[in-house]
């Protein structure tokens, strides 16, 4: 549901930002009790901020979210003051009673305290680039292309997401994490909201070193971006871009679509980087995007960022789009890159894809899809949707992939994932009936 017609304007919290530097109370609660007149904390908010300034936690009496906001705010406010950089460890762990970060009403449903959590990450200043923040759950075959495809167009670090894992992807995770590649970050899923809201809301609200990058992208392990020629395989070389066509500064997101790869509905996987088994692909409407952090208010919609007001958000093309008609099936839009999104794969890969979606409630179950849909959202492999990777780009990959599994611990973990492949797919069917599923709900692809 779309929020009411200039309700996002309203929540503009830059009038908030001179008292909340100034730490200036009796404004703040001016301002805040007019923005939010219903909202519970408004009885100790005086409290709340006379102890965030003074860099004390909030009272343990207070309802959940108000106090992990209240001491992320206590927490950052400290750090500014001492001048100190913040220690991160290189794998964190997202709790349950998180699940509230997942920000599904959006902004317009913001609390005080989330709100003022937002203006304190805002000042803090980025350092750095790009980073990914990525999802996904028992990927581990995929793991290392996926991290060296990105590193390779120039992310400095990838913060990954995952939960409920059984194929080795914790241990070959920690293994790159203790190499500051990723930051791991183990989260606990309860069925109640979809797994990758809750992570790119931990993200945007909790995850302060996030904020050392301006930009991020939002993608799950089978989305791989794919900048356009002109571009030389670099996201600094788009952000770039981006900044001399937008001196005011006003872009503040890119929207790639997706090119659907597809599989012929191949039964049997086969060994190799996903940019080399797949070569044909479907144009898709549907896009992921990279974002300037500090602009943005939700990724609760996953696709698309809801922005701080007076800011853009562009399609590849530096085109400017209407965010409320993201969902409207169109053409894609190519011209300055696109995601290359693995869905199909093999059959037996989808096998296992499906299987894992049981840990989820069923209103979030959106990986227990049904045998038929690997086949009505798949493809034939023809002429007219050739789309070749660069075999310079696959040896770049394979380099990398190389210089990986280098370092202490990388290659064990990943060949042990390799090793074990076949005995994960057997626990989710036997070879003899997963055939017959296979040939029982074969159907033509259809659209997409």
């Amino acid at each position: 549901m779309s929020p009411p017609k200039g309700f996002v304007e309203k929540m503009d919290f830059e009038h908030i930002k001179g008292a909340f530097s100034s730490a200036d109370v009796t404004r703040l609660v001016v301002e805040l009790t007019a923005m939010f007149p219903n909202d519970p904390d408004l009885g100790r908010l005086e409290e709340l901020l006379n102890r965030a300034f003074a860099g004390a936690p909030p009272p343990i009496d207070v309802q959940p979210a108000t106090r992990v906001y209240f001491d992320s705010i206590a927490t950052l406010l400290t750090n500014e003051r001492l001048k100190t950089p913040a220690r991160h460890p290189a794998c964190q762990y997202v709790p349950r009673q998180f699940d509230f970060v997942a920000d599904l009403g959006g902004v317009e449903s913001w609390s005080i305290a989330q709100a003022l959590n937002w203006i304190a990450l805002s000042r803090i200043k980025p350092t750095k680039t790009c980073a990914v923040v990525g999802t996904m759950r028992d990927d581990g075959i995929y793991i290392m292309e996926w991290v060296a495809h990105h590193l390779a167009l120039g992310f400095e670090h990838l913060f990954v997401y995952t939960n409920d894992n059984t194929d080795g992807t914790i241990e070959l995770l920690t293994a790159l994490s203790r190499h500051g590649i990723v930051t791991l970050l183990e989260s606990e899923v309860t069925g109640e909201v979809p797994p990758e809201a809750k992570a790119f809301g931990y993200s945007l609200h909790l995850l302060h070193e996030l904020r050392d990058y301006e930009w991020a992208l939002f993608v799950d392990s089978d989305e791989y971006l794919v900048p356009a020629a002109q571009f030389g395989n670099s996201v600094p070389n788009v952000l770039a871009a981006v900044a001399q066509a937008f001196p005011d500064n006003r872009a503040a997101a890119l929207c790639y679509d997706w090119l659907w790869f597809v599989s012929d509905m191949i039964f049997e996987r086969r060994t190799g980087l996903l940019c080399e088994r797949f070569q044909h692909a479907r144009p898709h409407w549907l896009s992921k995007c990279l974002v300037r952090i500090r602009d943005v208010y939700s990724m609760r919609r996953e696709h698309h960022p809801e922005m701080a007001p007076g800011f853009l958000v562009l399609d590849s093309a530096f085109n400017p789009i209407d965010i409320g008609a993201i969902w409207e099936r169109r053409t894609a839009e190519y011209s300055g890159g696109r995601i290359n999104h693995y869905w199909p794969r093999s059959f037996q890969e989808f096998a296992i894809k499906k299987a894992r979606g049981a840990a989820l409630g069923p209103e979030q179950n959106i990986y227990d899809r049904p045998y038929d849909r690997f086949f009505a959202w798949n493809g034939h492999a023809i002429d007219e949707n050739r789309h070749p990777t660069d075999p310079n780009w696959c040896k770049i990959l394979h380099d990398r992939i190389d210089a990986l599994r280098r370092l202490d611990g990388v290659a064990a973990a990943a060949d042990r994932i390799e090793e074990e492949w076949p005995l994960i797919l057997a626990n989710v069917a036997d070879e003899r009936r997963l055939r017959e599923d296979y040939e029982r709900n074969r159907v033509e692809p259809g659209p997409l």
